[in-house]
């Protein structure tokens, strides 16, 4: 069991067998194999909770942008993703979608073409037994039974036939890019005859600053992450 101990800091615990040391006191190994919440002796609290995918991935290693998690979040819910779906990650980046679809499908293809990416998706997806992880192409991808193609890539359109030969009937292609330019040239591209365009989309999370006497969107949010296309194989 992995667990999240929280203190005046947060910490990801993966040794429950043995004491826990933090600047705030003495978390006990028997604490880390019951969480709950716990008294230090000299006072003070700490919570410790089962680490969740999202915990895990606030402490994974982080290298080039990833996708959002309401992004990620919408692909899984938009596309019906269920335990015995099989799906590929292309442009996995740090692997963090790679992660969240690993927690919730049968299995996950994820291909990363950049040497430092990969090595970095390679350490975060290390003992995840569901993901194959490819330094590469996703062109060389050979397996069939697919439910989701998800691209994360500077040219999708030059996929659609690997997607095709390789989804299931009613699988889908989605891709996500950051500008219109890639979006139209897409869309303009998609073969009709093999595909439907059933969405095009981008999300827009606005936080909220929550304090005593405070209640209001924050000053900041990301205005921006990407665009989303939801192709279904015909």
């Amino acid at each position: 069991m992995v667990v999240i101990v929280k203190t005046n800091k947060e910490y990801l615990v993966t040794d429950i067998d043995a004491d826990f040391y933090t600047p705030a006191g003495l978390v006990k190994s028997e604490w880390l194999q019951c969480p709950s919440q716990y008294n230090f002796e000299h006072g003070g609290t700490v919570q410790i909770y089962p680490a969740r995918t999202q915990d895990i991935l606030r402490h994974t290693k982080r290298g080039p942008q990833v996708v959002q998690a309401k992004d990620t979040g919408y692909i899984i819910a938009r596309t019906g993703l269920t335990p015995q779906s099989i799906v590929v990650d292309a442009g996995c980046g740090g692997a963090h979608q790679t992660l969240v679809l690993s927690s919730l499908v049968q299995h996950v293809y994820a291909y990363e073409i950049n040497q430092k990416h990969y090595e970095i998706c390679k350490e975060n997806v290390c003992g995840v037994g569901n993901v194959t992880l490819t330094f590469g192409s996703v062109e060389q991808h050979c397996v069939t039974g697919v439910d989701l193609f998800s691209l994360d890539l500077p040219e999708p359109w030059l996929f659609f036939d690997l997607c095709q030969q390789n989804l299931v009937q009613g699988g889908y292609m989605v891709v996500y890019l950051p500008n219109t330019v890639q979006l139209q040239k897409t869309l303009c591209a998609m073969p009709v005859s093999s595909f439907e365009l059933e969405h095009v989309c981008e999300l827009l999370e606005r936080p909220w600053k929550h304090e005593a006497s405070i209640l209001r969107p924050q000053t900041t949010m990301v205005a921006h992450s990407g665009f989303l296309a939801f192709m279904r194989k015909r």
